[in-house]
């Protein structure tokens, strides 16, 4: 994929993604979503659990596991049907997936620049920080231009 099709497919994501940033802000009830739903409906394990085929143990064991984040996607797409609703599952980024590019670029090339001018002070020929600084621009700027597949391995910078 080119680095033009690369860029417009994060914009697109970002685009889309957006439309869930507020959903960050959104606490998850201390019992889950199945239970908030199913009491605020009026509505027991029992009949939840007839609802969607299950016991009303397995409703029980269920609502648990959501509360303690270790339910499964299937099983909240199931309650979901079963509540008259539709699961929805989505990662938000904390800000947007071009900035956590442009950071990524950055974070490579200060490392790049510093692990190259600290060998160049141990030979004593430092560098003026605004040379470092200008190659430390141009590195991440080389980075976003060419999205490279090595720029999110954790040792390769």
């Amino acid at each position: 994929m080119s680095t033009q099709a690369k860029l417009l497919a994060v914009h697109q994501l970002d685009q889309t993604l957006s439309e869930f940033k507020q959903l960050r802000e959104v606490p998850r009830p201390g019992n889950g979503w199945v239970q908030a739903i199913r009491k605020t409906l009026g509505m027991s394990a029992k009949q939840l659990g007839n609802r969607a085929n299950m016991s009303q143990a397995a409703i029980a064991q269920i609502e648990k596991s959501e509360a303690d984040g270790k339910t499964t996607l299937s099983t909240m797409n199931k309650m979901a049907a079963a509540l008259d609703c539709t699961f929805v599952y989505a990662l938000v980024p904390k800000t947007t997936l071009r900035d956590s590019i442009e950071r990524q670029a950055l974070n490579i090339a200060v490392k790049r620049v510093r692990s190259a001018s600290h060998s160049m002070a141990l030979e004593s020929q430092t560098v003026p920080d605004e040379q470092t600084d200008l190659q430390i621009k141009m590195l991440t700027d080389e980075i976003l231009a060419t999205l490279p597949r090595h720029m999110w391995n954790q040792d390769d910078f």
